[in-house]
């Protein structure tokens, strides 16, 4: 196997000639699962524009054909092969800028997608941890923080957004670990910190869709698939904690659009915030399939962890996705490094 350096020189090499078809020969029987989160009408960091969005479906067409997950889902359950050139789009959480700038993109090219949406953030009464931390951290009345981890005091600068980026990532990174309770105890114990009122719900900046737009998604053609009830990261849960999410979430989405809920997402995705339990515990409540947020050489052998791809607005980087070049990094790499 080839270090990560000789990778990624590979990987460069190939794309500077210009020869990513090769690769997507090589890679005609692995299908690219995409995954997205935001969207925005012009280009806004952290989210793929309304322009850029609908140049990745045709830049796709070019070559590939967009599938539904269900499609890929079927012939790994049964055995058959794999449709050639496949890519699959996804997006994950149920934020209202899908809705707004994504989904009419897809409507009018007549393109499948699967949307996993947390329950009770559609409900309007949840914010998802990460963006109230953002909302905080953005409103603080004060230039640093004081917070004591462990018994150990950590002080955070709150001067500039470069500074309220890094303290967010540093704290994100806490709060991954953390108990749902002891997370949202840090957040109340922030806010109190730094003299910010949180409101109840989400602010139109990270506000999710409504249950009238996920019927209507629904509806027409956009499957719908369950992302918990809450957003925790799963390995962090009791069991019946996890089962309540992963079982709960399906039951809510089926009793509003009255279709069964096959497809789940792990919550976060990375390989530690799921275990073997929790993927049971999947199966068990009725899924048929579930995906995560990394990818590595094992791409679809597991139809409980399938790999996917995150998507930014990057030319490049988009283009290395849907030809196959990363797929081929991850072949070349070390077994059982799920990270890299």
């Amino acid at each position: 196997m080839f270090p990560y350096p000789v990778r990624r020189s590979f990987i460069g090499a190939i794309g500077s000639a210009g020869l990513y078809r090769i690769a997507g020969l090589f890679c005609k029987k692995h299908p690219r699962i995409l995954m997205y989160h935001r969207f925005s009408e012009t280009a806004e960091p952290g989210k793929v524009s309304a322009k850029a969005f609908e140049w990745q479906i045709q830049e796709i067409r070019k070559c590939y054909k967009i599938y539904p997950l269900s499609a890929i889902v079927e012939c790994l359950r049964s055995g058959n092969p794999v449709p050639s050139d496949a890519i699959v789009l996804t997006v994950d959480d149920g934020y209202e800028d899908f809705y707004r700038v994504a989904w009419p993109i897809l409507k009018s090219l007549e393109t499948p997608a699967t949307v996993y949406i947390t329950t009770r953030f559609i409900d309007g009464d949840l914010w998802l941890w990460p963006d109230k931390l953002s909302y905080i951290l953005d409103n603080a009345n004060t230039k640093s923080m004081r917070l004591v981890f462990d018994g150990n005091e950590s002080v955070f600068d709150l001067d500039n957004s470069d500074s309220i980026t890094a303290a967010w990532k540093a704290l994100i990174n806490r709060m991954l670990r953390m108990r749902p309770n002891d997370r949202d105890k840090l957040l109340f114990d922030i806010a109190d910190e730094l003299s910010v009122n949180t409101p109840s719900a989400p602010i139109r900046k990270y506000a999710p869709m409504t249950w009238e737009n996920i019927r209507e998604l629904s509806s027409g053609g956009i499957a719908i698939g369950a992302h918990t009830r809450t957003h925790p990261v799963l390995s962090t849960l009791t069991r019946e904690q996890a089962a309540d999410e992963i079982a709960g979430s399906k039951t809510d989405i089926e009793k509003i659009t009255g279709e069964v809920v096959h497809d789940f997402c792990y919550p976060n995705g990375a390989h530690k915030d799921y275990t073997k339990e929790t993927s049971a515990i999947v199966k068990d409540s009725g899924y048929n399939n579930a995906v995560v947020s990394y990818h590595d050489n094992r791409s679809i052998t597991d139809v409980y962890a399938l790999r996917r791809y995150g998507v930014s607005e990057g030319f490049y980087s988009f283009r290395k996705v849907i030809h196959g070049l990363l797929h081929m990094s991850d072949l070349l790499g070390a077994v059982g490094n799920p990270n890299q």
